[in-house]
């Protein structure tokens, strides 16, 4: 449908999911349960596995595990990751953007990393290189 209203493509590697904070783990988790409708997803700050809150508050440990975007990783081939963290905030650490990093590249699958080290105007690097890196200009 959105191809119809706005003239987009409708190759997979021309589509791109973005998110920050829970939008990251949205972008990624959305992304990884359709495989094949995006070539690249991005990752700003975001975590990657779900939080015992909103949507998953009462689900059960299986039910935690089933929706783990670590865990779907098998569904990534084709697909490529941008992850970029700043200091953290709250429950997101860089510590679990670099593992996750770290799990993308145990299974060959392509993805760049930003470490941004101070908070102050982070979002907005991430905003600026991750919009670079889906449109071919930021490696």
């Amino acid at each position: 449908h959105v191809e119809r209203v706005i003239r987009g493509t409708t190759f997979p590697a021309g589509r791109v999911l973005a998110g920050l904070s829970a939008g990251g783990f949205g972008a990624v988790y959305i992304a990884l349960r359709h495989p094949g409708l995006f070539g690249a997803v991005e990752s700003w700050s975001g975590y990657f596995h779900p939080l015992r809150d909103g949507p998953f508050k009462h689900d059960t440990n299986a039910q935690l595990r089933a929706n783990d975007p670590r865990l779907l990783l098998r569904n990534a081939r084709g697909m490529r990751f941008f992850l970029s963290t700043g200091p953290g905030h709250g429950r997101v650490t860089p510590a679990k953007t670099i593992s996750f990093a770290r799990l993308l590249r145990a299974r060959r699958l392509p993805y760049r990393l930003e470490l941004l080290a101070c908070k102050r105007g982070a979002w907005g690097r991430q905003l600026v290189e991750g919009l670079r890196w889906a449109f071919g200009s930021g490696g």
